[in-house]
């Protein structure tokens, strides 16, 4: 029963004071438990008995500020629901989960944050890739189905932000 439902509400997101990442806030306010970006000129951080640190130092802090709940980041936070039964999960695994030989992308990776952008990016892309922005050429239509879920995932965000004010 491939359905649109929305199975988390709105993020809670926080900019970390120490690594600048988008953090969930816990309802005490504070940044939840993450580990800190991998980067070959950082320190190594061991801690009294010689193991290495992995988690940020922001961890558990108050954000520096907290951040609005785009689509993109709501979208973002829908990629581990169920792709066979909802068609957000669907949607959100699809544009921030990738195959199996390249990373995951973030809300800050893609060039998009709202529906509209990211429908005009994929009649973009089908343009740059056959000359035409029609996705369905053997009917003519210029939209498909990734169109219709990007509109059905814009009327649940929409109703989330309503619901939220």
């Amino acid at each position: 029963m491939n359905t649109i439902t929305a199975t988390h509400p709105l993020p809670s997101l926080g900019l970390c004071p120490a690594c600048e990442g988008e953090i969930r806030i816990r309802k005490n306010g504070r940044l939840y438990k993450h580990d800190q970006p991998l980067d070959s000129d950082a320190p190594i951080v061991c801690d009294s008995a010689g193991y290495w640190v992995t988690t940020c130092p922001g961890s558990g802090r108050q954000p520096a500020a907290r951040l609005e709940p785009t689509f993109a980041r709501w979208l973002y936070a829908q990629r581990n629901g169920d792709a066979y039964t909802d068609r957000v999960a669907g949607l959100a695994s699809m544009k921030f989960n990738g195959c199996g030989r390249t990373p995951g992308r973030t809300p800050g990776d893609v060039d998009w944050t709202t529906p509209e952008q990211l429908h005009q990016r994929e009649h973009d892309i089908q343009r740059q890739r056959t000359g035409s922005d029609v996705r369905q050429p053997y009917n003519g239509q210029r939209c498909d189905w990734v169109c219709r879920d990007i509109a059905a995932a814009d009327a649940e965000y929409q109703r989330l932000v309503e619901a939220a004010a």
